[in-house]
């Protein structure tokens, strides 16, 4: 897959209100673990053109200061903002997009890689294989999107119907998200052996002790 024909997508909302569930923190740790894992995910988009998709004016901004476009969406669900996205991209030349959420602190480059030269549909599950993190299609993409609570057999079963190639990587780190207490208390159970570059422990690290968790 060419680069410049794949691009990386990734649903933002706002730092300052988003991970609701994390309010024991507060809001300024919050904010702080939004940025530090966002940042692992635009840096894990390489080669590739990043979009973040937003509605938040500081997000956008954000977001463009670190080389990435912003699609402004409407706010009306996250997976109607990322079909009308998806639209964008696939009018204005991209042949495939990778979705990739914004809340995957150990992203990497080479599953950004492989979602974009695989065919059909690339899928990464959350580690209890109920959400998806990241899904990659061809566009136009062939099955309404069903980003949210159940999200992997929602898209495993459209997937079905569709009649689509699919791969999917359950191993990958960027199984690991940060959206309850529960996430947070697995990245700081995540093997100390797990061959982390430095850059990746050192993000990891930050994360943990904002979060008042041991570090890996």
């Amino acid at each position: 897959m060419v680069a410049a024909l794949a691009a990386v997508v990734t649903p933002l909302r706002s730092f300052s209100t988003g991970k609701s569930r994390l309010f024991a923190l507060g809001a300024d740790k919050r904010e702080d673990i939004g940025r530090l894992a966002a940042e692992a995910v635009l840096a894990a988009g390489g080669p590739y053109q990043s979009h973040v998709v937003t509605a938040d004016p500081e997000v956008a901004s954000w977001a463009s200061h670190r080389g990435a476009s912003v699609i402004i969406c409407h706010g009306a669900s996250l997976n109607a903002d990322l079909e009308e996205a998806l639209e964008v991209l696939g009018a204005s030349g991209f042949h495939r997009a990778v979705i990739a959420l914004g809340d995957l602190p150990l992203l990497r480059k080479g599953d950004v890689d492989k979602a974009a030269a695989s065919s059909g549909f690339f899928l990464i599950p959350d580690r209890h294989r109920a959400g998806t993190n990241l899904l990659a299609c061809d566009l136009p993409c062939p099955i309404r999107l069903a980003f949210g609570e159940g999200s992997f057999a929602a898209h495993l079963a459209a997937i079905s119907n569709a009649r689509a190639p699919l791969t999917i990587d359950a191993q990958s780190l960027a199984r690991y998200d940060i959206d309850l207490p529960e996430d947070l208390d697995a990245l700081a159970a995540l093997d100390a052996g797990e061959s982390l570059t430095a850059a990746e422990r050192h993000r990891l690290n930050s994360i943990l002790s904002l979060a008042g968790r041991p570090t890996a």
